[in-house]
């Protein structure tokens, strides 16, 4: 994530990255484990992104977006 960048994450499966300036248009990333994301914490070092949503699921990514790993909740009531 750039110092300029601004994350946002809503009832879609996606992770969208805006600029600050808002030049062009914003990228879209979409998530595998969650059907909705509502959950976006960004670690101040590192740059790393934990996106939680409807699902139980939780994805990891790196500053550049790429998915370093995740988990997903598994009862074994269902």
């Amino acid at each position: 994530m750039a110092p300029s960048e601004v994350l946002v994450v809503g009832s879609e499966s996606a992770l969208c990255r805006y600029s600050a300036a808002l030049e062009g248009p914003g990228v879209k990333q979409p998530l595998q484990g969650c059907r909705s994301a509502f959950g976006l914490d960004l670690h101040p070092r590192t740059g790393q992104v934990a996106v939680g949503g409807a699902g139980g699921a939780v994805e990891l990514l790196s500053r550049y977006g790429k998915k370093t790993g995740g988990c997903l909740f598994t009862s074994d009531e269902d």
